[in-house]
């Protein structure tokens, strides 16, 4: 449990601020892109940075596939200032996102960030906003993230809460996180930290999800995401998590990277959120909720079933 000095007479809230910068991460679907790309224009973002990796050589008709979500910038209106972090060689998932998010950390404070997939609430943005400036000084908050895979029964009594696992799938962190960022997984080499993971996870079946997951990392599994949560875990970091889900993952499927097969969280509905924000009246970790998502999420059998599929995909690709 953490307490906060939150000074009062900086209310959160969107006032005249400008809202943060948004990263959009996108490589070849077009079709799904579009339809982030046009929430974040309704929602009169003013900063846009846009990560793309470049075409597989292997994958015939891919350069125009890329080239095509490329092209879904040239809808934005003239007031949007638009950074391109254009890869023209193919770097492969965890690099590209890696290596842009170095890039936009190296020039903001916080960032929103969107991957081609992700298609969130426009109350989303508000949400991320307020809680990156309420949260901006307090180092134990990592993130803000817009998933929420448990929703409780009842109505929560609160607009958020906290978690222990950071969701990556519309979220928003501040470059003091990202500069932790253990980009490799180096850190499961030490006995501190394994020892430190077996007492925050709930279970043993779960310990040897995140262990088949880290130690896969370090043999160069190409993801970037579970580096995030063994830094929360190496960090003590919490996450903000919505008591309604803001984002919608519309990219399971055959051209999904990490989300190949079927799912119960495809394209789970986003809700708006309510304003103004009630806030919780402390930082720490909500355990039930927590538990719940060990079982439904960080069980060996799913990680090592996503592998194999991404495994077989790369293979046909020929990369």
């Amino acid at each position: 449990m953490h307490s906060l000095d939150l000074n009062p007479t900086h209310p959160a809230g969107m006032g005249n601020k400008l809202l943060p910068p948004v990263v959009l991460i996108g490589f070849n679907r077009p079709r799904q892109l579009a339809r982030v790309v046009d929430t974040v224009a309704a929602a009169g973002v003013p900063v846009i940075y846009f990560v793309s990796d470049g075409p597989r050589t292997s994958r015939s008709g891919e350069a125009d596939l890329v080239s095509e979500s490329r092209r879904h910038l040239d809808r934005l209106g003239a007031s949007t200032e638009v950074h391109r972090i254009f890869s023209t060689t193919n770097l492969g998932c965890r690099e590209r996102i890696q290596s842009g998010l170095d890039e936009v950390f190296s020039r903001e404070e916080r960032a929103i960030i969107l991957e081609d997939d992700c298609v969130p609430d426009l109350s989303f943005f508000r949400y991320c906003q307020e809680l990156l400036d309420r949260y901006r000084s307090a180092n134990c908050v990592g993130a803000v993230c817009g998933t929420n895979f448990c929703l409780p029964s009842a109505k929560a009594p609160h607009s958020y809460s906290f978690s222990q696992y950071p969701f990556v799938w519309g979220w928003a962190t501040w470059s003091r996180v990202w500069s932790h960022y253990d980009r490799n997984a180096r850190s499961w080499s030490e006995r501190e930290t394994r020892d430190r993971v077996r007492a925050l996870v709930h279970d043993d079946s779960e310990y040897r999800f995140w262990n088949a997951a880290f130690s896969a990392i370090r043999g160069g599994y190409d993801t970037w995401d579970h580096q995030l949560a063994l830094t929360f875990f190496d960090s003590g970091l919490l996450s903000a998590v919505p008591a309604s889900n803001l984002v919608s993952n519309v990219g399971f499927g055959p051209e999904g990277t990490h989300t190949i097969g079927t799912s119960s969280l495809d394209q789970l509905p986003a809700e708006p959120l309510t304003f103004p924000l009630v806030h919780p009246l402390v930082v720490a970790a909500n355990r039930a909720f927590d538990a719940d998502v060990a079982r439904s999420q960080y069980r060996l059998s799913r990680f090592a079933a996503a592998k194999r599929r991404g495994q077989r995909i790369r293979s046909s690709a020929g990369r």
